[in-house]
């Protein structure tokens, strides 16, 4: 295969002592690839390549965009999360569970509010 080809050319020139891709060898690499043909849309298979490895780019900046999202998100919900460890033994003098659960809704109102956390946050 030219790929192949090019590999072992490659590594001849650096046990030669040569280094580098020389412009002739690509322009003659380019050449058999389109030599190959090309796809029913009339693109050769080298144009075809190059698209496919665009997109793989492209998934993978859309995926890491998408992590450091979650993780900006998660990151500006510590505070809230920090806030409403104390809540966890709240009073435990209440007697009923109404009155617990009343007090606990009073306790995490205010932890959220106290640390300035989203509308939405404070909604749920």
């Amino acid at each position: 295969s030219i790929m192949l080809s090019d590999r072992q050319w490659l590594e001849n020139r650096k046990k030669s002592g040569e280094r580098g891709y020389t412009w002739s060898r690509a322009e003659e690499t380019v050449r058999a690839i389109r030599a190959l043909g090309g796809v029913a849309d009339g693109t050769s298979f080298l144009d075809k390549l190059r698209h496919v490895i665009t997109q793989i780019g492209n998934s993978l900046g859309y995926v890491r965009m998408v992590r450091n999202a979650g993780m900006r998100v998660i990151a500006k919900s510590l505070p809230c999360a920090e806030m409403f460890a104390p809540i966890c033994d709240f009073k435990k003098n209440e007697t009923t569970a109404s009155h617990q659960d009343a007090a606990m809704d009073r306790s995490i109102f205010s932890a959220a509010k106290t640390a300035e956390c989203a509308p939405r946050m404070m909604k749920a």
